[in-house]
């Protein structure tokens, strides 16, 4: 991210300046180029800036609704086991087997 934003920044001003020199022009171009690159620079950024920031609320949204799921995996498989205990305990009962130990 770091070298994106200095290619944004650094490639417009560096053209300016490099036309600059192998064209040995006056300071015109500097004073209308350099604008320019800026503009450009920073409009290209702020396009990205916008993009990022789409991409981020895409993320958190998806994140969040896959926490939601899990949430809910998780709370149906404990349902499970629990009617599945509960399953076993009636069936001990049924058949008169006891879970319990008594103190002598």
């Amino acid at each position: 991210m770091c070298l994106e934003i200095l290619f944004i920044f650094g490639i417009p001003a560096f053209g300016v300046l490099l036309i600059h020199k192998l064209a040995d022009t006056d300071t015109l171009l500097l004073k209308i180029g350099l604008p320019v690159a800026f503009f450009l620079s920073w409009t290209i950024f702020l396009l990205r800036w916008k993009s990022l920031s789409n991409e981020i609320v895409t993320l958190e949204s998806n994140l969040k609704v896959a926490k939601q799921n899990a949430e809910e995996e998780k709370a149906k498989n404990n349902s499970l086991i629990d009617t599945e205990n509960i399953e076993e305990e009636s069936k001990d009962d049924k058949q008169g087997v006891t879970t319990e130990t008594t103190d002598a």
